[in-house]
């Protein structure tokens, strides 16, 4: 019997444990201009994807590094909001670029009311995931990126697209912890 009470406390707590999982972009580069299409007319455009597989809504973290590993935080694109964190829907994708706000055609940007760019790649969902910051001296747009979220490590699927002019290519992002 006492066995069985040992077994009880252990299936309970695994129960109400909730895990840490995460998915990184391990590296990206991302200097074409709002607008510019994809592939882009000039520069290089990256497009992170993700795909919830859950059925409810979903609250993830996110946070940008340079090339030196050193944490840079996130910066809300919506200025009345300073957090790191965003939202996707049940079951639903959306893709962002790392470092510009470049809402799609027929996307309106929630906090200016203003209509997307003909050549913009982010929808809605896109539009309020956290971009780098601008900190230090020179190239900003590029680096790592580490998402996290409650969950399983499944829950969350993702993908990295690079474009440019002459050259597209796109790989699979594997779960983190």
């Amino acid at each position: 019997m006492k066995k069985f009470g040992i077994v009880a406390l252990v299936l309970m707590m695994g129960v109400g444990s909730a895990f840490a999982s995460s998915i990184s972009v391990p590296w990206f580069l991302d200097y074409a201009e709002v607008g510019a299409g994809f592939p882009p007319n000039a520069g290089i455009t990256t497009l992170v994807y993700l795909k919830s597989n859950v059925d409810e809504q979903m609250e993830l973290a996110i946070e940008y590094f340079n090339a030196n590993g050193e944490a840079l935080g996130a910066v809300n694109p919506n200025p009345n909001l300073d957090t790191n964190t965003f939202f996707i829907a049940p079951n639903s994708a959306l893709a962002f670029r790392p470092v510009r706000i470049d809402p799609a055609p027929n996307t309106v940007v929630p906090w200016t009311g203003e209509n997307g760019n003909d050549g913009g790649q982010e929808g809605a969902q896109g539009l309020l995931v956290p971009i780098r910051p601008a900190t230090g001296t020179g190239n900003i747009y590029n680096g790592s990126i580490t998402i996290s979220w409650v969950g399983g490590a499944n829950d969350i699927q993702g993908m990295v697209v690079f474009a440019g002019e002459t050259l597209s290519y796109a790989h699979l992002l594997p779960p983190g912890n």
